[in-house]
């Protein structure tokens, strides 16, 4: 009897222990909301093969002439990291009487890399977003940079976590 329990014990140890090794990487589908407002930290929450939420760090170059822009963004998320990254061109208007300025942006993206949980995340899909800026109006117009700004992006494609 003894030795039954053993071998039992041995065999849900190895069951237990080796199992998520291969059940650990997740792939598939992936949604992302991106919420920025001035003064306030980006939010984004993902659903699909992570399902996670938390704040965002972008570090964006934008030509605000041509509209041409490059973002590198860490998603700090409750379980780790996820390292973000978009290159496009925006459609940027400014309407010089009210100095309230609209954007929007179509752009691939790609995931590589994050931390704990998301180590070696990758992926890749397509981000969509809409923004609006208001500006302080001078005596020779709109002021260079926005007064308060918002807007939200939905980024949509495939992730994988190992």
């Amino acid at each position: 009897m003894r030795k039954t329990f053993v071998f039992a014990a041995s065999v849900a140890w190895l069951l237990g222990a080796h199992a998520p090794m291969a059940l650990a990487q997740t792939s598939g589908p992936e949604r992302m909301v991106i919420e920025s407002r001035s003064g306030e930290p980006t939010r984004v929450e993902a659903t699909g093969a992570v399902t996670d939420r938390g704040t965002v760090v972008d570090n964006v170059v934008l030509d605000p002439f041509t509209g041409a822009f490059s973002n590198h963004a860490v998603m700090m998320l409750a379980a780790g990291t996820l390292e973000f990254e978009d290159h496009g061109t925006a459609q940027l208007t400014l309407d010089p009487r009210s100095c309230v300025g609209t954007g929007h942006f179509v752009a691939p993206f790609s995931v590589s890399g994050g931390s704990r949980a998301y180590a070696g995340a990758s992926g890749t899909g397509t981000v969509i977003g809409d923004l609006k800026f208001i500006f302080d109006r001078t005596a020779d117009g709109c002021a260079p940079f926005p007064i308060r700004s918002w807007g939200i992006a939905r980024a949509t494609g495939t992730l994988t976590v190992p």
